[in-house]
């Protein structure tokens, strides 16, 4: 899977958040999320606590995922521009959300 994703790192996020530009692909287990010409996270899909859906402030869906103690907030997105306005692709977000939650079931061993 590919895609391309707006994120953050921390405990909380609102609408002032400032969020990061990447690329989400995963490979053998790993999911890796990188910004262009940076680094990035690896969240290892054996260690994903929790995947949530949900809508902030009623407007784009949005993924909370849990994974080693941290939280990790994204998004798939059209395009974005300067990091501060992003056009949320709605069923991308729900097919990635989809993805995650069934290999993560898979991983541990559980049923779809």
């Amino acid at each position: 899977m590919r895609y391309k994703v707006v994120y953050h790192v921390g405990e909380s996020i609102d609408i002032h958040t400032k969020v990061k530009n990447a690329l989400l692909t995963e490979v053998d287990g790993v999911v890796t999320i990188k910004e262009r010409g940076k680094g990035g996270e690896t969240l290892p899909l054996s260690g994903l606590e929790s995947v949530e859906l949900f809508r902030l402030h009623g407007l784009g869906r949005l993924l909370k995922a849990r994974c080693g103690g941290q939280t990790v907030y994204l998004t798939v997105v059209r395009f974005c521009i300067g990091n501060l306005f992003a056009v949320v692709n709605f069923f991308a977000t729900g097919r990635l959300y989809r993805d995650l939650q069934s290999r993560t079931l898979l991983l541990a061993g559980g049923t779809l």
